[in-house]
Formats: C-alpha cells, sequence, structure tokens
C-alpha cells in the first residue's frame, strides 16, 4: 500500500511542473491546459481503480487472516470439498466516455451517444468508435473494450487539429 501512496505525490508533482511551464511559455497555452486537464482526469479514474484494487486486496487479505486463525496448517485442509466463496460483481458495466472536441460515439456500429457522457451496458467485449464529425476532414478513432459486471470504464480521446 505504501508503493501506491508514494506514486500520488509524484503525480502531483508532475502535474504542478506542468501548471508552471504552462504560466511560463504563453504560445500553446490552450494545448497544454488541455493536456493538463486529461492528465487530472486520467489520475481521477487510476485513483478510482486504486480505491477498488486496495478494497479487493483488503476482503482478500482478511480471508486470508481468518484462513490461518481457523486452521494454523495449511497442510491439514482438505480443498477437495472446499467451495469457493467468491464475490461476484453483477449488473451493467458503466462506460465514462469524453473527447475533445464533442464526438459522436458508437458501440458495435450502433451510436450511444454525444460526448462527454456516462452510461450503463451489458457486460462484455464490443468495439467503441469515436466520430469527430466537427473535424475537417472526419476523424474516427475505435477501441476494443472488454468489461464486466459492475465494471468501470474511463475513455478519453483527443482529436488532433488538422
Amino acid at each position: 500500500m505504501s508503493y501506491h501512496s508514494s506514486m500520488m505525490p509524484t503525480k502531483t508533482i508532475i502535474l504542478l511542473m506542468a501548471t508552471l511551464l504552462l504560466t511560463a511559455c504563453g504560445p500553446g497555452q490552450k494545448e497544454m491546459q488541455r493536456d493538463i486537464e486529461q492528465l487530472q482526469v486520467e489520475n481521477e479514474a487510476l485513483r478510482r481503480d486504486l480505491e477498488r484494487f486496495q478494497d479487493e486486496l483488503m476482503r482478500l487479505s482478511g480471508a486470508v487472516e481468518y484462513s490461518l486463525r481457523e486452521n494454523p496448517d495449511p497442510q491439514a485442509v482438505d480443498v477437495g470439498d472446499a467451495e469457493p466463496e467468491e464475490e461476484t460483481a453483477t449488473g451493467p458495466a458503466v462506460l465514462e466516455l469524453r473527447s475533445e472536441p464533442p464526438s459522436e460515439v458508437f458501440k458495435n456500429s450502433v451510436r450511444i451517444g454525444t460526448t462527454p457522457f456516462t452510461t450503463e451496458v451489458d457486460p462484455g467485449s464490443f468495439i467503441l468508435e469515436f466520430r469527430c464529425t466537427t473535424c475537417t476532414p472526419e476523424q474516427r478513432e475505435a477501441v476494443g473494450v472488454e468489461v464486466g459486471p459492475g465494471e468501470e470504464y474511463f475513455r478519453m480521446v483527443r482529436f488532433k487539429p488538422i
């Protein structure tokens, strides 16, 4: 846990340094600001993933501690009759989708919305395609996605001006 905690200040320092560079540079300021904002959004998504990972780690470590208290001799455990006591997530997956500039989003060729938006989808594998119709010429970016029940997926797409 201390490994992950030590990474957070580094990201904060990077963001602060980028902000200082932004104020010193002048030209390209808007593009740098967008990059900083994207880093902040991605940092928030990573923070949420880290919290879920830490929760799962705590749950698993608690199960191991309980198992060792109940039977301190692991050689004496008969795992043949044991049934897994897994906590399985249920329900839809959540997609949080953003792009700059806003774009239309298609899931397996079916339009599902215009960014930015959050939506629930059935778990599974699919293709997301972001289409920037305001870009000249029109730009597209496709990505393969696989989400399980209850999972959250975040994607930010930045189209390049031509």
